[in-house]
């Protein structure tokens, strides 16, 4: 009995010492692997050290081969090679408008309002007591606290009449600021919630007040509002690189904040207003003319034979589904015709990812080897109905933007979104990729495996909600899926992707430009609806 014991205690200390030879052996080997891919691989030395791209492929999008005069011949009419700034009527419709749709936010994305735009937005009663203050102290400190009374200067703007107080609410420019955003609006209607001892309550709010806050951003920033809002008429030459593109870019925002030509409003009759909504993956571009947004714009005016569509990149490096939907009153000042619709990954890996990374906090050191990765991504993962039931939850948002359009009768399309399929690729590309998501999007536990089949899920997602609102879905991730020929990391696109995604975005929305103003006519067989790449 005794030797039997002792031969299980043996057994079971050999087992342990070989586990923990096992263990160690994969610690060796991920370290190995992670320092010698920053040596060896030629992709990660391209993009962090500064070298040439490893690979090649054919493109109209050189920079060097640009011809601007050629290509701004088919810009929209619906745009000026001129500068034409807004004016201040025009500023004070665009608050007015976002006034408006503030009020028709869910409360929690009240707070983003405030926050993106920069404005301490009260929600009082019609003595000028406080039911609410977006954003709250915490984040803004200062301002007047909810249960307070607002000073005498802004309560005089409660009570000042503002006329016809439903159609001309009251609109006060700060004189020092000439052409700044207004310093007040007062807006009437609406509910505001605030908490109580016994949870959150509803209660009246016969006005929102709307007061900027004194925040610049720096002198030379590309940012009015960070990853929201781009400055007007800011330039940059030669700014950092995209991924796997050349030094030598150019960078030019219009005036109204966006990566383009300066916009015409209102818009001319006859033309065909196309706004793509997006985020880094729409702005990137060695140039604005050689955006995704620019380069449809010139297909399709070149296919007409006319300048009769304008294509706007309304592309904002960072935005996601919920500041989409803050924005709704921007896009719809622009009056698009049609809405393109081009983002996943930062609702991925900065929304849905992070919610899932809990499952992960256990085996943390042991998921941060890439030899462990490879074998457990998928286990640690929630079941696929619930990642399903998170990402449906990140898409209303996006759902109740399309919503938005489609019942002021502008025509919504989806695009299913891009990144280069595991399938395809080299172990060195791959190895790439793995650095990319670790260094600059999930961290060390995340695995481009489980980025790839999350994006997948939320693909799916996008396919589903334009069958349900009756809206195309551009096959993009079907058409662009290639390796590092097409991509600079895990999303964005170097000048061949770029210039292969316009192409399939631009053929797609050739049967759309026909109900536009101006009776374009192309042919084409329409847009599958399901993502497929048809026959």
């Amino acid at each position: 009995m005794k030797h039997a014991a002792a031969r299980f205690l043996f057994g079971v200390i050999v087992a342990v010492l070989w586990t923990g030879v096992l263990v160690l052996g994969v610690v060796f080997w991920g370290r190995w692997e992670f320092e010698s891919s920053l040596v060896n691989n030629r992709f990660i030395q391209a993009r962090y050290g500064g070298g040439d791209w490893p690979l090649t492929a054919d493109t109209q999008l050189d920079p060097a081969k640009l011809d601007i005069a050629e290509r701004e011949k088919w810009i929209g009419p619906g745009k000026s090679l001129q500068p034409v700034p807004l004016t201040a009527e025009q500023q004070r419709d665009r608050w007015l408008a976002r006034t408006s749709h503030f009020a028709s936010l869910p409360e929690p994305l009240r707070y983003t309002f405030a926050r993106m735009y920069r404005v301490d937005v009260y929600a009082a009663d019609d003595r000028g007591r406080v039911i609410n203050r977006y954003p709250d102290e915490l984040a803004a400190p200062g301002g007047v606290p909810a249960g307070e009374i607002l000073p005498e200067a802004l309560t005089a703007l409660l009570e000042a009449d503002p006329g016809v107080a439903d159609e001309n609410p009251l609109w006060v420019m700060d004189p020092a600021r000439t052409g700044s955003p207004p310093w007040a609006i007062r807006f009437q209607q609406g509910q505001a919630v605030h908490e109580t001892a016994f949870g959150n309550a509803s209660e009246p709010a016969t006005r929102f007040l709307f007061v900027p806050r004194n925040v610049d951003s720096p002198e030379h920033s590309l940012w009015d509002s960070e990853y929201f809002a781009m400055r007007p008429y800011y330039l940059e030459d030669d700014p950092p690189p995209g991924p796997g593109q050349p030094r030598g870019a150019f960078i030019s925002i219009n005036n109204v904040g966006l990566r383009d030509y300066d916009v015409v409003l209102p818009k001319p009759s006859d033309v065909c207003r196309v706004l793509c909504v997006g985020a880094s993956t729409t702005y990137e571009g060695m140039h604005n003319l050689l955006t995704y947004p620019s380069v449809v714009e010139y297909l399709l005016n070149r296919k007409i034979g006319t300048r009769r569509v304008d294509v706007i990149n309304a592309g904002v490096s960072g935005m996601n589904s919920a500041k989409h939907r803050v924005k709704m009153a921007d896009y719809l000042f622009l009056q698009p015709d049609i809405v393109v619709f081009y983002l996943g990954a930062n609702d991925v890996m900065h929304v849905i990812y992070p919610t899932m990374k809990i499952w992960l906090d256990g085996p943390r050191q042991l998921l941060s080897l890439r030899p462990v990765k490879r074998v457990l991504w998928r286990i640690v993962l929630p079941d696929e109905p619930e990642i399903d039931s998170r990402i449906r939850n990140i898409q209303e948002d996006l759902k109740a933007v399309a919503e938005g359009f489609l019942a002021r009768g502008v025509q919504v399309v989806f695009c299913t979104f891009a990144a280069p399929d595991p399938d395809l690729l080299t172990a060195e590309e791959r190895s790439y990729l793995e650095y990319c998501i670790e260094r600059e999007w999930g961290g060390d536990q995340c695995s481009y495996a489980a980025y790839y089949y999350l994006l997948s899920r939320y693909n799916l997602g996008l396919r589903q909600m334009s069958d349900n609102l009756g809206a195309p879905c551009i096959p993009v991730a079907e058409s662009v899926n290639g390796g590092l020929k097409w991509f600079g990391d895990i999303c964005h696109m170097r000048n061949p992707g770029i210039e292969k995604k316009a192409r399939v975005i631009a053929e797609a929305l050739e049967p759309l430009v026909g109900t536009c103003p101006g009776g374009v006519t192309l042919s084409g067989a329409g847009i599958p609806r399901n993502g497929s790449t048809g026959n």
